[in-house]
């Protein structure tokens, strides 16, 4: 059984706004807290990895909070895709083995990462037998949240994450 999860990071955003949105969307969500203001915010819906249901998610957010917004999305291990907006609609996407135009520049300025955009390039291009090993490898090298390594809505409805992220630290919409 492969892994299925879907997530949005709010970049530069806070828990309590990103709360505030979801809570005004009336989206049965978990908002986790930031780490480097990188907010993970997981979608009861959007875990049906309905993409136009994941981009519609992440697109509102990131025009309501005037950030950066990525809906990432692993489908059962084999696709492991980055789309990135702005508050201004879509900006491009990284996906394994493939990515479109600017998009990994767009990674990086999104995430304000320290690593250049052919590292980016390069992870996404670069052969791994599990693609939340590759997430595990974009975690690390964009510096986003470690606790989104396999995180999902019904990953974390379930109790299976309670060691990367304390319960009280989650707030529910």
């Amino acid at each position: 059984m492969g892994n299925f999860y879907t997530q949005i990071l709010a970049c530069g955003a806070t828990q309590s706004r990103c709360f505030k949105v979801m809570h005004d969307l009336k989206r049965r969500s978990v908002i986790a807290p930031p780490h480097r203001d990188i907010v993970t915010v997981l979608d009861a819906s959007a875990e049906a990895q309905d993409v136009e249901e994941l981009d519609s998610v992440a697109y509102t957010l990131a025009n309501r909070l005037s950030k950066p917004t990525i809906a990432v999305v692993n489908h059962n291990n084999d696709l492991l895709t980055f789309r990135i907006f702005g508050p201004d609609g879509f900006r491009g996407y990284c996906r394994s083995g493939m990515f479109r135009g600017g998009a990994c520049k767009d990674l990086k300025t999104a995430c304000r990462a320290s690593c250049s955009a052919p590292a980016i390039w390069f992870a996404f291009v670069r052969p791994h037998p599990f693609q939340i090993s590759r997430h595990a490898h974009l975690v690390r090298l964009l510096d986003l949240p470690p606790w989104s390594v396999g995180l999902g809505f019904r990953r974390l409805s379930q109790g299976e994450c309670e060691r990367e992220i304390p319960a009280e630290q989650l707030l529910h919409t």
